[in-house]
């Protein structure tokens, strides 16, 4: 009795072609293989069904009725798989929807997610954005289990082999300060910037570290007054405070263009940060996924 876990999709496929065609010289061309490649997956066919399937005549290779009752299923199932199995995923942003989560920080927040939310709606309306916090110690987590879809910032730590990067770009720190502290008029020398009291705006975690080493490395130990989580109180204390407000230079930028603030680079080098968009592997090929990576990379490489 036939064992139907010896049939393979390419004897599937030579049965079709030899039913078309009833050539082997034709079937062989047309499915890419050698003519004794056809002779012997026949013989092997004939064995299967214990049926002699086509059988040579002056017309050509003429099929059994074996062969002729095998047509309509061998057809089906090739249909369901190359239409199917083998049918490439694809994503239609105007026509198909889809939720994405983005984990990323105030930097990302403020700079990127109201342009890549205007690109969303605007490209792929029946979409949706949803942001969460960059908590370092779930990130990881949630790229695992697939809760995120990509996270966006600066994340040296994560480093597994199961996740997939793209550098955006790189940017360091920066100072801001009230209009009316009295910088010296050539600008923020180390003496000032020493001399000044700092407010660590936004400096958690890894940047505060990067803070602690730049400070060792100048050998200065300036006062810190003020220790804040979030950015958005800066527009609200700054303009009347006195003292500097150490942040990503980045995020100086773009409070800088506010009445009362005045944005400074720091009078030495700064250590670089590398931002990046992370993703786990098993959404490389996924066609959505490639979209809004194609979409956030854009908008951050502009930046």
């Amino acid at each position: 009795m036939m064992d139907v876990q010896d049939l393979e999709i390419r004897h599937l496929k030579l049965i079709d072609a030899l039913l078309r065609y009833r050539n082997g010289t034709v079937a062989a061309k047309h499915l890419g293989i050698s003519q004794p490649a056809v002779s012997q997956s026949l013989n092997r066919l004939r064995t299967l069904f214990d049926d002699p399937l086509f059988v040579r005549t002056e017309r050509g290779l003429e099929p059994s009725q074996r062969a002729l009752a095998l047509a309509g299923p061998v057809t089906e199932i090739l249909n369901l798989v190359d239409g199917t199995l083998l049918q490439k995923e694809t994503f239609d942003p105007l026509a198909e929807g889809r939720r994405f989560v983005v984990s990323t920080g105030e930097l990302g927040e403020l700079s990127c997610v109201p342009a890549l939310l205007a690109q969303i709606t605007r490209l792929s309306p029946q979409s949706s954005l949803m942001v969460v916090p960059a908590d370092t110690q779930s990130i990881d987590d949630l790229l695992d289990n697939g809760t995120v879809d990509l996270a966006i910032g600066y994340l040296p730590e994560l480093t597994s082999p199961n996740y997939m990067q793209q550098s955006l770009f790189n940017h360091g720190l920066g100072c801001l300060a009230s209009e009316s502290l009295k910088v010296p008029d050539e600008g923020l020398t180390l003496e000032a910037f020493a001399t000044f009291d700092h407010a660590l705006i936004g400096m958690e975690g890894r940047l505060r570290t990067l803070y602690d080493q730049m400070m060792l490395e100048q050998g200065l130990r300036p006062r810190i007054v003020l220790q804040l989580p979030h950015l958005v109180s800066i527009p609200l204390i700054l303009p009347a405070a006195h003292f500097l407000v150490i942040a990503s230079d980045f995020l100086c930028r773009h409070f800088a263009k506010q009445t009362g603030i005045v944005r400074y680079p720091l009078p030495f080098p700064s250590p670089m940060m590398n931002i990046r968009q992370i993703w786990h592997k098993r959404k490389q090929q996924d066609p959505a996924h490639k979209w809004l990576r194609q979409l956030a990379a854009q908008l951050w490489m502009r930046k």
